[in-house]
């Protein structure tokens, strides 16, 4: 991958003249080809795919030897793709997505879809049976059988009325055998070996949650971060080795309040930006990783345990090393992350 540089004048007007002629959406598309990107060092070199999801935009594909970015698949019109997740192997994609609606807005409620690659017409996993219910968050199990995925439950009353939504997580098998482990929990990741899992705790109380580390039965639950520290956690991820959780962030409260251990740490910025964080699982320490504020990114690891972490972001798709960012491609929106492996 090599770095582009443009004459930005001159490109401004030429991009000014097809907004003329053509309409926003080719001015669109053009505009993140035109973003200049970062060129990798050859010591990285990191393998694989990325795929993302664009919400109304589908599923794209980043490919880490070629440099490629690639509208991966777009569903039908009004479709919206909200969450990607691939297997270990790297043989199929779990996607939480909507078809059109019939009445023509999407709520944001999702099904669960597996695609397997290459690429191929997703199956339906699961399906909501009311339009609040969602299925979303999927999380594959090391040996590939098996999905953590966020269940959004919806209760109404005799007379059809919203009465309560809650959050679950669930144990969902490839044949669609469902089985509860969480309740008021959502974002389930597990560990390397599939002995722990962490995810969010949502507290009525201030809007926020909490990160939990526990077994991966659910047990044992011990809380790592509380809610009374950020205004809103994301994409929880067992670090390689598995003795740290990275975390997407917004809102750090003023003078570090709820804090499992003292840090320093800049104070929140207007507009609650987010930044990536770290909780050691020893001795409790929290660190932030990004040295820039970003806009919901979301997180993926290498999965070859090179320590390399993929993120997400309204500002680009970046990959992330010690004390650098890499921006690797222009997007069009925030979504959701999945690495996988080299085919």
């Amino acid at each position: 991958m090599h770095a582009k540089r443009w004459r930005w004048p001159l490109a401004s007007g030429a991009l000014l003249l097809l907004w003329l002629l053509a309409g926003n959406s080719v001015v669109q598309r053009l505009g993140m080809a035109l973003v200049q990107l970062d060129s990798l060092p050859a010591e990285l070199n990191p393998g694989g795919q990325l795929f993302y999801t664009q919400g109304f935009e589908g599923l794209w594909r980043h490919d880490l030897r070629s440099g490629l970015t690639e509208q991966w698949w777009l569903p039908a019109e009004g479709s919206l793709v909200s969450d990607v997740a691939a297997s270990p192997d790297g043989s199929q994609l779990a996607l939480a997505w909507a078809p059109p609606a019939e009445a023509g807005f999407q709520s944001g409620s999702t099904d669960l879809w597996l695609m397997s690659l290459p690429l191929s017409q997703p199956r339906p996993l699961v399906t909501r049976s009311d339009a609040l219910e969602s299925w979303r968050d999927p999380w594959w199990s090391p040996d590939g059988d098996w999905l953590l995925v966020t269940h959004q439950r919806v209760q109404r009353n005799q007379g059809g009325e919203l009465h309560a939504i809650r959050l679950d997580v669930e144990r969902l098998a490839l044949d669609g055998a469902r089985h509860l482990l969480l309740t008021n929990a959502e974002q389930a990741a597990l560990s390397s070996d599939g002995a722990q899992m962490v995810y969010l705790r949502p507290d009525p109380e201030n809007g926020s949650q909490g990160l939990v580390l526990a077994r991966s039965d659910g047990g044992q639950a011990r809380e790592l971060v509380n809610s009374a520290t950020f205004r809103a956690l994301a994409s929880p991820r067992f670090a390689p080795g598995d003795q740290a959780i990275v975390f997407s962030a917004s809102g750090e409260r003023q003078g570090g309040a709820g804090l499992v251990r003292n840090f320093a740490g800049a104070v929140m910025a207007h507009g609650d930006p987010w930044n990536v964080w770290q909780v050691d699982l020893v001795t409790g320490d929290l660190s932030r990783l990004t040295a820039s504020v970003l806009d919901g990114p979301a997180l993926a690891w290498s999965p070859d345990g090179s320590g390399l972490l993929g993120v997400l972001a309204a500002e680009g798709l970046y990959l992330l090393t010690p004390g650098k960012m890499w921006r690797l491609a222009a997007v069009a929106t925030e979504g959701k992350l999945t690495w996988a492996p080299a085919s």
